[in-house]
């Protein structure tokens, strides 16, 4: 084939041009060599000199498609209602794969031709507002799908679209359709397949002429489903059955629409059978919450979160069932563990409706806010507004309790999450400045009397406390930790000091320094006299060692933590006895 232009004689060479164009569109066979010759027939008439013959192949062309299609249209237009859509998909998929082949062979013309002329992204956007884009030319698979909208689609829609609602309509009821779901879908796609080439509104022939029927046609016929199953269901039922519909729905929009359809589909549904019986539905809410029937509150969660505000009275009875529970648990409380039983039933609470949340609720924020607001209220609560609300003492007792020595039946590993729990709890309360002084005190006592079941497991619930609450909140708490470490080597050094010294004490002795800022001690001025014997020995020679030491910060001397041992000699029996300075003040007054 020779490239360069020469005279054509055009009616010569579209005649064989036009025989094969009439294949292709007909999905006809045609042989590879008469193929390869019809794209240098095209080159030749598109390069033809003197004047280029392009312009002229295209208009025959189009006239030879629109001749085509209208004959197509008259073949199927004559056929009944139950062979309407077999007819019209058959055309239709020979038509459109004709098309793609045939804009291959125009590819020439296509891309030396039409393009050139076509306006560009930018001039469809800032180009002058007379542009008529429906003058511009068409590239010939685009120009084929165009002429199949005017001259197929637009004269049969109609008829079209009747069948085809008839058709989903045949699905919906479980009877069978009268063509194959193939053919349903296949005519369906053919109405956004056709438009597919545009830039912009791809969409628009497909919603305008069957979507906004469909989905009148589907709220019509779930209005009259929802009027007629609410006569003979229950709450109850009624859900169970809109949550199937739901179901069957979003299948049938899978199986014959395209997915822009798929959510609006689904939408007209929910508005149908549920928004427009929202009042029916929340009639139940209270009883459902009450019984904790977890099957329909999960129904109707699933049914009322499309719906905007549907949530909004299910989330406040749960709140105040939730409180309810909660308040319930913690005032029958009996007995010596009151600490415990109160934080052991308000987290046992706190676990059900967590769980209920998690597994029916799927940890929807609006239903977690709804436990966190009930339990600020639970944990906060006072039965009489003179009175001071406990749940800081309480919650700082239970928590030195699981930290004490004195802890039995459980190990370190149970200690510990126990503690993890109490945090749960302490999240709620309001005065965290009231537990934080109750669990100082008790802190303090455990230290300085050595009571503290683990170092590690104190540390870690401070850590806990300041990650809930900062650094400040806690940074006395970790300085009476500081001050004991400090304490001991001061202690070690001044055993070390009294080795050296000819003077014995007598006794073994101890001290803790710590900072009168930390330690919440007792620092009310004692007016007892009476003091241990050896107690000025000692304190001289402590003030001595210490004179030697660095010490930063003010301390501040207390009694009320101090306690000794003495050994006492009743009925030919000695007993050790551990007891605090008053008391071992007192009783060595009658040591003779």
């Amino acid at each position: 084939m020779s490239l360069k232009p020469r005279e054509v004689n055009f009616e010569e060479v579209w005649g064989g041009l036009l025989e094969t164009v009439q294949q292709v569109v007909t999905m006809g066979s045609i042989k590879r060599t008469v193929w390869n010759e019809r794209f240098s027939d095209v080159y030749s008439l598109c390069v033809a000199y003197p004047e280029p013959l392009a312009e002229r192949l295209y208009w025959e062309t189009k006239k030879l498609l629109e001749s085509h299609v209208r004959d197509l249209y008259a073949k199927v237009s004559k056929k009944r209602e139950e062979n309407l859509l077999a007819e019209y998909h058959r055309f239709w998929i020979q038509f459109s794969k004709g098309t793609q082949y045939l804009n291959n062979l125009y590819s020439y013309l296509n891309s030396q031709h039409i393009q050139k002329q076509k306006f560009s992204d930018a001039d469809l956007t800032y180009g002058s507002m007379q542009m008529d884009v429906s003058e511009q030319l068409l590239e010939i698979g685009e120009l084929g799908l165009e002429i199949w909208q005017k001259e197929m689609i637009t004269p049969l829609q109609s008829r079209l679209v009747d069948v085809l609602l008839a058709g989903i309509q045949q699905d919906r009821l479980g009877a069978t359709t009268d063509a194959p779901t193939s053919t349903i879908r296949g005519v369906i796609h053919s109405f956004v397949d056709v438009n597919m080439y545009k830039k912009k509104a791809t969409l628009q022939l497909y919603e305008s002429v069957f979507e906004v029927e469909l989905l009148s046609e589907t709220g019509s016929f779930y209005r009259k489903e929802a009027s007629s199953q609410l006569q003979v269901c229950n709450v109850s039922q009624y859900m169970e059955r809109v949550i199937a519909r739901l179901a069957e729905e979003e299948l049938r929009a899978t199986k014959f629409l395209p997915p822009s359809s798929h959510k609006r589909v689904v939408k007209e549904v929910q508005d149908r059978m549920v928004a427009d019986h929202l009042s029916t539905v929340h009639a139940e809410t209270s009883s459902m919450v009450t019984a904790e029937r977890t099957r329909d509150l999960s129904n109707m969660y699933t049914l009322l979160r499309p719906v905007p505000s549907g949530l909004t009275q299910l989330v406040h009875h749960l709140k105040d069932h939730i409180k309810q529970q909660g308040l319930q648990a913690i005032t029958s409380l009996k007995g010596d563990n009151i600490p415990a039983q109160f934080v052991e039933s308000l987290l046992e609470v706190h676990k059900k409706y967590r769980t209920m949340i998690s597994e029916v609720f799927h940890n929807d924020q609006q239903f977690v806010g709804a436990l966190d607001k009930a339990f600020e209220s639970v944990v906060n609560h006072r039965g009489n507004t003179k009175v001071i609300c406990r749940s800081p003492e309480l919650l700082a007792r239970y928590c030195d309790s699981l930290l004490k020595k004195s802890t039995k039946g459980l190990n370190e590993s149970e200690v510990d999450d126990k503690l993890g729990h109490s945090i749960t709890i302490f999240k709620y309360i309001d005065d965290k400045d009231v537990y934080q002084k109750f669990y100082a005190r008790m802190l303090a006592k455990r230290l300085i009397q050595q009571q503290s079941q683990s170092m590690d497991s104190e540390e870690a619930m401070i850590n806990r406390l300041k990650q809930a609450c900062g650094y400040e909140y806690t940074s006395k708490l970790h300085r009476m930790f500081t001050d004991m470490s400090v304490s001991s080597d001061l202690n070690h050094k001044f055993n070390e000091f009294l080795k050296n010294k000819p003077q014995e004490l007598g006794i073994n002795f101890s001290i803790n320094v710590l900072q009168a800022g930390a330690c919440p001690s007792d620092r009310r001025p004692s007016r007892l006299s009476l003091y241990p014997r050896n107690w000025k020995s000692q304190s001289k020679h402590l003030k001595v060692s210490t004179t030697s030491i660095s010490t930063e910060g003010n301390s501040l001397g207390s009694i009320t933590y101090v306690k000794g041992e003495l050994k006492v000699s009743q009925s030919k029996r000695t007993y050790l006895i551990t007891m605090s300075t008053f008391q071992m003040a007192m009783l060595l007054m009658f040591e003779k």
